[in-house]
């Protein structure tokens, strides 16, 4: 079992002005705002499963102190169900995270802290909804996780121009977590005597700590066109429970390609894929952690696609198109996962200070394992407010 929340560490986006993931465009700004939206994400998985729904409510704040330090302070909010017994309200874990220029815009320290705010001591239902759903990396949920103890993070990041249009950047962040109680049950089991006993799970658990490296290069090959890769590797340590070693997560490779196209000035198509494979795990063979004799992670591919293409400084209108795909793990039963998105969003520029935008997207796939193979269904609609001040 793992309980693991990546960070992805942004170099260039922070330092150089490349282009950012969909969901984080507008959020890295010299002034101070704050950002609130509703979303709303469905999806089926046929012919079988109940609907499984998640109703988030994330908000943002961001504001400078000085004129080298921003701080941001995000939770979210969310109410997620899938059967009548298997729903899960609460906040997410409180993140207050602080970027600092040591030199201006050459090297950049951030730090963070995770505050324990978010649910946690789930029952067996919600813990396996948690687990079987929320988790999975293809639906890609608001909020996969909702509570993870408390967790620190500290990270130095540097760009260097080599040329007119060349930018290369290098980070290294460190991310440890404290124990938790994810999961707390009852349960009964035959003991000793024959006779049934009565048990009690309320163990801690550890995530392991986490450090990433990431090398990337931000360049323009023509005027309009801007292009971003980035290499990171992270090593995981070994995670506890109840101080004992359980589990060993395999180390990860990332790719990311960012490419922006500007034809005006609101006017652009973006372009977004990830490349991840993650090393073979550590399991628990007797007394000791051994590594798996065959790799179980599968590659993963990545790829989203906005074209805004009728837009003026105040309304917007752009298309949406994204693509996952899961490779098929190495081992029996595994799964191949992929799925294909559509959608259109939409902006309004109210005043200098307010924005508010809306995107719509559906989505169609499939799981398939050497035994089954099933379709699967989603929608995605949220709703957000920018006021800058």
């Amino acid at each position: 079992m793992k309980y693991r929340q990546f960070f992805w560490l942004p170099v260039l986006a922070l330092l150089c002005g490349a282009v950012q993931a969909q969901q984080s465009q507008t959020d890295e700004r010299e002034t101070a705002y704050f950002e609130t939206g509703l979303g709303y994400q469905q999806w089926k998985v046929q012919p079988n499963y109940e609907p499984m729904t998640q109703l988030s409510m994330p908000f943002k704040l961001v504001f400078p102190m000085g004129q080298r330090m921003m701080v941001n302070i995000a939770n979210t909010p969310a109410v997620s169900w899938w059967t009548e017994d298997r729903r899960i309200t609460g906040l997410s874990d409180t993140w207050i995270q602080a970027n600092y220029e040591i030199k201006r815009d050459r090297l950049v320290l951030n730090a963070g802290i995770g505050l324990p705010t978010g649910k946690t001591k789930l029952d067996t239902n919600q813990y396996d909804f948690s687990k079987a759903i929320l988790r999975r990396n293809i639906f890609k949920y608001t909020l996969p996780l909702y509570g993870q103890g408390l967790n620190l993070k500290m990270g130095l990041m540097s760009a260097i121009p080599v040329g007119k249009n060349v930018v290369i950047g290098f980070g290294a962040q460190y991310i440890t977590h404290s124990a938790y109680q994810p999961v707390i049950y009852d349960y009964t089991y035959v003991g000793l005597n024959g006779q049934n006993e009565d048990g009690h799970f309320d163990a801690d658990y550890k995530v392991g700590d986490e450090f990433t490296a990431q090398f990337g290069v931000d360049f323009m090959p023509v005027e309009k066109l801007r292009i971003a890769v980035d290499a990171l590797y992270t090593y995981y340590w070994r995670d506890l429970l109840n101080d004992k070693e359980v589990y060993g997560a395999g180390g990860k490779f990332s790719m990311n390609l960012d490419a922006m196209y500007r034809f005006g000035l609101e006017r652009y198509v973006w372009t977004h894929m990830v490349y991840r494979q993650h090393g073979k795990n550590e399991l628990l063979q007797g007394v000791s952690l051994q590594p798996e004799v065959v790799n179980s992670n599968g590659s993963q591919f990545e790829m989203d696609v906005e074209a805004n293409v009728m837009s003026d400084e105040f309304n917007g209108i752009h298309f949406l198109t994204s693509f996952r795909y899961y490779g098929k793990a190495k081992t029996d039963n595994a799964l191949t996962q992929q799925v294909l998105g559509l959608g259109v969003g939409s902006r309004l520029k109210t005043s200098d200070r307010m924005m508010f935008k809306i995107r719509f997207k559906y989505l169609f796939g499939s799981i398939k394992s050497d035994l089954a193979s099933s379709k699967i269904l989603g929608l995605e609609t949220f709703i957000s407010m920018l006021y800058t001040f």
